[in-house]
């Protein structure tokens, strides 16, 4: 009987802490995703310009990004980070709490047809989930990330 009770107060009291858990913080992600896209209180600006070959002779491409932010806070909610080069088009999306990267979805088309798509859920600047994609193309992407938020913190 005491083993019994031991074994029943181990299992309820040593269970998964949902706080650790990455699902539940994945889906978390996914909630703050979702209201940030509908947070019609939010502002969108737009960044553009041309890509150029490496001497910087011949365009190739162009981009533009748009940053959804809080005007009041100032503080940046997302990024949508478009390139097209030759006949690939790049689209990134950035997703920042408190001004740090949670969530990042790329994709890549041809002709208007998905070739690829890659995604990883952030938590305090580490990666908890990544779907088709590489440490180092996470790296890369992070790295751009921290590019726009320096941006627009000089731009404040």
């Amino acid at each position: 009987m005491k083993h019994t009770i031991l074994l029943f107060i181990c299992l309820f009291s040593c269970g998964t802490n949902p706080s650790k858990n990455s699902s539940y913080i994945i889906n978390q992600i996914d909630y703050y995703v979702q209201q940030t896209d509908n947070n019609k209180s939010l502002v969108e600006s737009i960044i553009e310009g041309v890509i150029t070959d490496e001497k910087g002779e011949k365009d190739t491409g162009g981009f533009e990004y748009y940053e959804l932010y809080d005007d009041n806070r100032k503080e940046l909610y997302r990024i949508r980070d478009y390139e097209t080069i030759n006949d690939l088009y790049f689209e990134r999306l950035f997703y920042f709490k408190k001004m740090k990267l949670v969530f990042v979805q790329t994709k890549k088309l041809r002709n208007n047809i998905e070739i690829e798509k890659s995604e990883a859920y952030l938590q305090n600047s580490e990666v908890i989930y990544k779907d088709n994609i590489s440490s180092k193309k996470i790296d890369f992407l992070i790295n751009r990330a921290k590019t726009y938020v320096n941006q627009f913190k000089n731009s404040l």
